[in-house]
C-alpha cells in the first residue's frame, strides 16, 4: 500500500485529508522508517563492511 500511494498518489484521489485516519497513520508510520533508515545508512552504518 505504501509503494503504491508514494508511486501513485492517494487512492481517494483527493489528497491526504480524505483518506481513512488509519491508512494516513500507516502511510506517515512508513515515511518516517524511511527516512530513519537512510539516515542510519548515511552514517556508514549500511555499508556491509564488517
Amino acid at each position: 500500500m505504501w509503494h503504491r500511494i508514494c508511486r501513485y498518489g492517494w487512492p481517494q484521489g483527493k489528497g491526504y485529508l480524505a483518506e481513512p485516519e488509519s491508512v494516513r497513520v500507516i502511510v506517515e508510520l512508513f515515511d518516517q522508517e524511511k527516512a530513519n533508515f537512510l539516515a542510519w545508512e548515511n552514517q556508514g552504518n549500511g555499508t556491509g563492511t564488517y
